[in-house]
């Protein structure tokens, strides 16, 4: 979407009353950057969620710097459960996946009061590491 679309559809949710708008993935391009940047600058009601990857400090950095303006910013952080993303596209173990969503709360993002946990690829993801996941996430400050 570009950036008017954006904020037209963000603010037609506002309108409508929802709680929580996902405005896009900001380290995607400069243009995503950009569009959720506004969104978060924009619209006031709903709390404004930005989407990166667990893995990326960078990603994670320029999350926080696209909703931090807003009032009430969220982010949410991708991490890779399933076996076949986490050896195959990441090389990591299990136990590396644990760390990286413990650490979805990095310090440069505190700016941004909330944080949600994305499981990539769940439904392959053995139901017991996925509830790992979800309780690591948990502990480290992601809303229940």
């Amino acid at each position: 979407m570009t950036r008017p679309e954006k904020l037209r559809v963000a603010r037609a949710l506002d309108e409508l009353g929802v709680d929580v708008i996902e405005a896009g993935f900001p380290a995607a391009s400069h243009g995503d950057f950009d569009s959720v940047q506004a969104v978060a600058r924009e619209v006031q009601g709903p709390i404004i969620c930005a989407l990166a990857r667990c893995s990326c400090r960078g990603h994670r950095a320029r999350r926080a710097r696209a909703v931090g303006s807003a009032p009430s910013p969220q982010s949410t952080c991708s991490s890779p459960p399933a076996p076949f993303t986490a050896s195959n596209k990441l090389n990591m173990a299990q136990e590396e996946i644990l760390r990286l969503c413990a650490a979805g709360g990095d310090p440069r993002a505190r700016a941004v009061r909330g944080r949600g946990i994305l499981p990539e690829d769940a439904s392959r993801t053995e139901l017991e590491f996925l509830a790992q996941v979800i309780e690591v996430a948990i502990a480290a400050g992601a809303p229940r």
